[in-house]
């Protein structure tokens, strides 16, 4: 359960943007975190991302002693992360009717040892990503692929309209759009997003593609058969030779001794 400072923190960072958060009082069964209240209610569930315990005490441990911490992780999908996103989804869909809201979000905050990484690894988890290299184009550089694996966007599109992912360490913040909803079209140009536009990044695959920034495999070839998902990006894309990855991302933090 996210405590009174950091929800006091997000309804303070909400109101930079004239959103005003209303804490929703809390009742024996689970309720979201915030309403905003307006023409379109807009219900909101914050969580924060740990790692594990014994992941934040070697790396407290080792920054004490002044030791260089590192740690590796990729940046795609991960199934903690996935059971994060799913009970917050849940607390989602079981007050919007009661709150009579229109829109639903999460507002996820990464508080691990690597905030960065887990910025990652929610967005590759929200969208199904993962990496692809044309091994024959002139640029030679990994493009993401939306929807090549499992994404908790498509699996509840009827219950979550986008989330907001934050990096603990630097306060910046991804505003998710899950264009997998019905509601896509209402969303992106409802009054909510609009107070966000051109002040924080907005992710909308839609208008990545258009933009030819990302690959998007939009097919119902089931997402375990990966080598037919491979097989039509590479179609779609005229990908004749490429390689399929989750890259890795690694942290090195100095610390200083006795501090």
């Amino acid at each position: 359960m996210p405590s009174n400072n950091i929800e006091n923190t997000v309804i303070g960072y909400l109101s930079k943007f004239d959103v005003i958060a209303e804490k929703i009082k809390e009742k024996k069964e689970k309720t979201p975190d915030f309403i905003v209240r307006g023409e379109d209610n807009v219900l909101i569930e914050l969580k924060e991302k740990f790692d594990t315990d014994i992941e934040h005490e070697t790396q407290e441990f080792t920054l004490t002693k002044g030791d260089i911490f590192q740690r590796t992780h990729t940046t795609g999908y991960w199934n903690s992360i996935s059971n994060v996103i799913t009970k917050g989804i849940k607390q989602l869909k079981a007050q919007k009717s009661n709150t009579k809201s229109k829109y639903c979000f999460l507002f996820i905050v990464t508080s691990g040892v690597n905030p960065s990484t887990q910025v990652k690894q929610f967005e590759s988890t929200f969208y199904g990503r993962k990496s692809i290299i044309d091994v024959d184009s002139d640029s030679n550089q990994a493009v993401w692929c939306y929807y090549f694996y499992h994404s908790l966007f498509s699996i509840h599109k009827n219950a979550i309209d986008g989330a907001f992912v934050v990096d603990s360490n630097n306060g910046q913040t991804r505003l998710l759009i899950n264009d997998q909803s019905p509601q896509y079209e209402s969303v992106k140009n409802s009054e909510f997003i609009s107070k966000f536009r051109g002040k924080i990044g907005i992710v909308d695959p839609k208008e990545l593609e258009a933009s030819n920034k990302i690959y998007i495999a939009d097919t119902t070839i089931p997402r375990n058969d990966e080598d037919a998902v491979k097989e039509f990006v590479f179609n779609k894309y005229a990908i004749s030779k490429g390689l399929v990855l989750d890259f890795p991302q690694t942290v090195y933090q100095a610390g200083i001794k006795g501090s």
